[in-house]
């Protein structure tokens, strides 16, 4: 017996085996293809049109419940805190009020411009 013949046997049938493999994947992803694609242009443009209003449709509905929680979200910290930060203006307003008009007392018993 020749074991030789045979292995040489063996590496062309893995081989075959590989491009029949190969060949029947091919056929099959063109197959999935057809069965999936849109019948002709009209209504791949017609999916798409639709597909594309429904996200556009999804998105500003999802960005007008952003806003909503963010506006919410304002009002409430306002509501908790804004009587301190309209307090804290007033005071601020207040010590430049008073700090400007103590410097242009000085400046005037000083008799030197600001």
């Amino acid at each position: 017996m020749n074991y030789d013949d045979t292995s040489s046997n063996g590496a062309a049938t893995s081989a075959t085996s590989a491009i029949l493999m190969f060949v029947a994947g091919a056929l099959v992803g063109a197959a999935a293809a057809l069965v999936l694609a849109p019948a002709n242009g009209r209504e791949a443009r017609q999916y798409l049109r639709e597909r594309g209003k429904k996200l556009a449709e999804d998105f500003a509905e999802q960005g007008k419940k952003v806003a909503d929680n963010v506006a919410e979200q304002g009002r409430r910290v306002w509501n908790e805190h804004g009587e301190r930060v309209t307090q804290a203006v007033r005071d601020g307003y207040a010590h430049a009020t008073e700090a400007t008009a103590e410097r242009a007392s000085r400046a005037v018993d000083s008799g030197n411009p600001m």
